[in-house]
């Protein structure tokens, strides 16, 4: 019942193409296919025979016959509707239906095949789908690509800057003895420019050169005479330039381009360059943004220096265009700090974003086309303790088994940037030979000299946002692999600095100018990088000694006397600050968090409370009380032993401090975040929307860190008696039991207590004996009214498992209008799917696709949510499931047909604004759906993905400012709620009722003390 083979073959027998599906010799396919020709008759109209093996299904296409061969029991109407199928493929990829045209596109058309028949058996299908399926992108093509434009790149700028020099030197030759601005005759320099009071020393605003030109004459001459005899026109008088022995065999080569002639160099990129470095300005005017990153993480995670340091540098080639303003978009970073130079007009730029001179009749200094410098307009600062804005992370496991030492690295890059020319260096031990690397995602280099492993990666953008290498060594202590250190270099920037247009001040049109921006790594190392941290050395005196060659100055001003005094007055001034801010937390706090009765105005008409409040915070959290929370330190084996156990069944070895374990990536990982949140000291959490206590006795709720969602998929998958021990049913009746004798469990039956059951099916053994905690669920559908309700519990979201998109609005580069890939059978309401399936799977333009949990699953599902318009999410399991915020994330509008679906944060998010909800009814109408998606106007589609933009960040767990800390308002929320429900509980005695009669809060089948009773 399958096809054995599918071929194009001319009408005397000549094999074109074929493909085979099954496992066959070559004589044999060979031999059937010399048989074809045989068999069939001139002037028949069948579409099949049969000998005594097998059946040939053919169709004519002009002069070729489309072919293919099954066996006899094969079914003959879904062999022709494969046939047809094919059909219409094969003029989609040769436009020519001849021997040449099928031969050129032979590998195309292998692919189509393939993508139509699997193991001899036909997919479900379209010809719209397989072309997609076959133009998917492919990374390393991608690279190939990137590294043709490049050298494309490179040598059109070359061949602009010969034109430019060219143009110039033609210039200067009709000058004559005129002059011109600057004049080049030796040892002098025009006044108008020694008359600016610039600094010219070298140690001046602009990274060394400052405003101010050199004032060497030999030095300024040289270059001037350089820029203008690099062209093959004759140089002025009396600057005849030396050429080298060297440099003659390129004469011949710059004529012919003063030509006209094109010359192609081969520029080779090399890893860790800086393209936008290293070539000269081109164009009349340039801006280069450039930002130098320093980064050294501490040994217990977070941040022990983030620094990033950030110039504008302008570029002038002809002094006649120095008279402008440039008007700039500084991105509105809130942590970077702008500093400008003195000559500068600063009200400008605080009023309207424009970089000018305080004397508008005064011109920027031009410089020669080979400076790649230029001249410093601004320069910012950032500094940062959070974890989040780290574009790349390091995570390495070097463990000793036998006589080798087996190191596994893997990186992590965030979502900011795309990084370029990544290169990670391992320190290693002393090797005879090169280290056995077993797997890796990338290139990889030995430096025997220094005894260092160079692992490069020349693209990291969405396709490979993570990546791992392991590799073997002798016997080593684990020390030696590091520090380890990275270099990178990014196209965008933390400022997100643009140049918005230059303004003559001599009126006329703006002159032409261009745009660089490069991020490049200055010093990025970490020491001791284990269990997704980089570490520092135990050496706490080189940490010091680190930290203090790393303390530049500010703005890169050189080391004196003086600023060692400047240095050390910051110093007491940030230790004023915290003692400042120390005496508001303990004593401004309690004021404003009082659980007094009384009114917070007093009579006289002042609001006294907010006579404490010692700074404006633009966040509502910060003008209500905040709610204290306490975490409890639960046996790890509600914790980490849970890890643990994951890792064992799936064939993992056990470790002897579980706490180094990394939590696995799944759909419900917010249980780790909220643990991982209030793990941190508060003192790095000042922007929560709760406080974390360490005495029970002064919080007001108590969370419960219990990794549930994580432990009932522990043995998801496995059969029983697979080999693993662990029970989640154990685990559940623990927990309970370990609640049930805590004080503070007791004193209000739990209602102040706060349990994560974020998969549907968490907890659901004993959630009828927790069911008065605060229950952060995903939604309520494996839950009854008097288990769980909006009132009483908060809905969060599921964790996104795909990348975010990063690109700009649009619907040009979505051509799909409906994607979905998912698992197609679910069980109760998501039985909805598998009608959806059968309804759209016929619609051209609609990409729906069965699918599992899987990395490469969840690549396609990325680049298919990144190139459609709009994203179906029916119902799974229960009302919800994760592709609805996979879907904002990727900017796909989502189609919600779900009608019982509860979604997080509605007291803010609206979605209606960036969501179409359908009915389940009208959806299952054949051709409802996807007329109703093709009427929204490509308008109305840039709209929706602004919203989605806007609110992205509360769908990020990883923010700083986006689910967690939203999750913890909304508990917030629940206080006075939860302070009702205990002192109406101290009032009531339980009843014996035969029937269910709850309320939506869950009020725990009890009854008034009354007669009316």
């Amino acid at each position: 019942m399958v096809v054995l083979a599918a071929s194009i073959v001319s009408k005397s027998g000549k094999v074109l193409v074929s493909r085979q599906f099954v496992d066959m010799t070559c004589i044999r396919i060979e031999g059937l296919l010399a048989a074809f020709p045989k068999l069939v008759g001139t002037g028949k109209q069948h579409t099949y025979i049969e000998n005594e093996n097998v059946r040939y299904v053919y169709q004519p296409i002009e002069a070729l016959y489309l072919l293919l061969i099954t066996n006899k029991q094969s079914n003959i109407l879904e062999d022709l509707e494969t046939l047809r199928l094919l059909s219409k493929l094969v003029p989609e990829y040769s436009y020519s239906l001849d021997e040449e045209g099928i031969g050129k596109t032979a590998f195309q058309l292998i692919f189509a095949f393939d993508e139509v028949i699997c193991l001899g058996h036909k997919e479900n299908v379209t010809v719209a789908q397989v072309k997609q399926y076959c133009e998917m992108e492919s990374h390393e093509e991608k690279l190939h690509k990137l590294m043709l434009q490049s050298k494309i790149n490179e040598t059109k700028d070359v061949m602009k800057r010969k034109a430019n020099e060219i143009d110039k030197s033609k210039i200067d030759k009709n000058r004559g003895d005129k002059g011109g601005f600057m004049s080049m005759g030796p040892g002098r320099i025009e006044t108008s420019l020694s008359d600016m009071s610039i600094s010219s020393s070298g140690s001046g605003f602009g990274g060394g050169s400052g405003f101010g030109l050199t004032t060497d004459a030999d030095s300024l001459s040289t270059k001037s005479k350089g820029r203008e005899t690099s062209s093959a026109a004759a140089p002025p008088k009396g600057f005849g330039m030396q050429l080298g022995k060297s440099q003659k065999t390129n004469q011949f080569l710059e004529s012919l381009k003063a030509e006209g002639e094109l010359i192609v160099e081969d520029v080779q990129p090399k890893v860790g360059q800086s393209r936008a470095a290293t070539l000269p300005a081109t164009d009349p005017i340039t801006l280069t943004v450039e930002e130098k990153l320093n980064v050294t993480l501490k040994r217990d995670g977070g941040i022990s220096n983030f620094d990033v340091q950030g110039t504008l540098l302008l570029q002038i080639l002809n002094q006649e265009d120095g008279l402008i303003q440039v008007q700039i978009e500084t991105g509105g970073n809130p942590g970077i700090l702008f500093k400008m130079h003195p000559n500068m007009n600063k009200e400008l730029f605080s009023n309207e974003n424009i970089l000018g001179l305080k004397d508008h009749n005064r011109p920027f200094p031009a410089g020669p086309a080979g400076d790649a410098a230029g001249v410093g307009l601004l320069k910012w600062r950032m500094q940062s303790a959070d974890e989040s804005v780290v574009p790349l992370t390091i995570n390495c496991w070097p463990s000793v088994s036998g006589n080798e030492t087996y190191v596994s690295i893997e990186y992590e890059a965030s979502a900011m940037f795309d990084l370029q020319n990544v290169v990670i260096s391992v320190p290693l031990p002393a090797l005879r030979e090169a280290p056995n690397v077993n797997q890796i995602d990338g290139e990889w280099r030995y430096d025997s000299r220094n005894s260092i492993l160079e692992w490069s990666i020349l693209l990291i953008d969405n396709s490979n946002r993570s990546g791992s290498m392991e590799f073997v060594v002798p016997p080593a202590d684990s020390s030696v692999f590091f520090p380890i250190s990275v270099r990178f270099s990014a196209s965008s920037t933390y400022c997100g600095l643009k140049v918005m247009n230059i303004i003559p001040l001599r009126g006329g049109p703006s002159p032409k100018f261009s745009q660089r921006t490069n991020l490049i790594t200055e010093n990025y190392q970490g020491k001791n990088v284990m269990f997704g941290y980089l570490k520092l050395k135990k050496e706490e005196d080189n940490v010091a000694v680190h930290e203090e060659d790393n303390r530049d100055l500010l703005y890169g001003e050189a080391k004196t006397p003086r600023m060692n005094t400047r240095r050390s007055f910051y110093v007491t001034l940030f230790f004023l600050f915290a003692i400042f801010a120390l005496i508001t937390i303990f004593f401004y706090t309690p004021l404003l968090s009082s659980d007094s009765d009384s009114d917070s105005s007093s009579s006289d008409g002042v609001d006294r409370q907010n006579l404490y409040v010692p700074l404006k915070f633009t966040h509502a959290s910060h003008f209500v009380h905040k709610v204290k929370v306490f975490m409890y330190d639960l046996p790890h084996k509600f914790t980490y032993d849970i890890i643990q156990h994951h890792g064992l069944a799936r064939g993992g070895s056990p470790v002897s401090d579980v706490t180094t374990l990394n939590y696995p990536g799944h759909q419900h990982m917010h249980e780790w975040f909220l643990f991982s949140d209030l793990a941190r000291p508060q003192s790095v959490r000042l922007g929560s929307s709760i406080i974390k206590v360490t005495d029970p006795d002064e919080a007001d709720l108590f969370f419960v860190p219990a990794f549930s969602s994580l432990s009932l998929i522990v043995n998801a998958g496995r059969a029983p008696g697979s080999g693993s021990s662990y029970s989640d049913e154990e685990m559940q009746e623990q927990l309970v039991e370990w609640l049930k004798e805590r004080e503070y469990w007791k004193r209000n039956n739990g209602w102040d207590h706060i349990i994560v059951a974020g998969d549907p099916n968490a907890l659901y053994r004993v959630v009828d004996r927790v069911k008065t905690a605060v229950l952060l669920v995903s939604d309520f559908g494996r839950l009854r009214s008097d288990q769980g309700s909006l009132v009483k519990d908060v809905v969060i979201p599921y964790s996104h498992r795909i990348s975010a998109y990063t690109g700009d609005f649009g619907v040009q580069q979505r051509e799909t209008l409906l994607f979905f890939m998912g698992n197609r059978y679910r069980k109760e309401g998501g039985k909805i799917r598998d009608l959806l399936f059968q309804i759209l799977e016929k619609e051209e333009d609609v990409v729906i696709k069965h699918g599992t949990q899987s990395r490469e699953n969840r690549r396609a599902a990325s680049r298919g949510m990144h190139t459609s318009k709009f994203c179906l999410n029916p119902a799974g399991d229960t009302p919800s499931a994760c592709r609805l915020f996979d879907s904002i994330v990727s900017l796909c509008v989502p189609v919600i047909v779900s009608d019982s679906i509860e979604l997080p944060f509605e007291d803010i998010i609206d979605y209606q604004k960036f969501a179409v909800f359908v009915e389940t009814a009208a959806a299952l109408k054949p051709g409802y759906l996807a007329s109703l998606l093709r009427k929204v106007p490509a308008e109305k589609i840039i709209e929706y993905q602004k919203a989605m933009k806007e609110v992205k960040h509360y769908y990020d767990y990883t923010d700083p400012n986006g689910t967690v800390n939203e999750i913890w308002r909304q508990v917030s929320q629940k206080l006075p709620l939860i302070k009702l429900m205990i002192n109406r509980d101290k009032r009531l005695v339980k009843k014996d009722l035969s029937e269910v009669n709850c309320s939506c809060i869950c009020s725990n089948q009890t009854g008034i003390i009354s007669s009316l009773w």
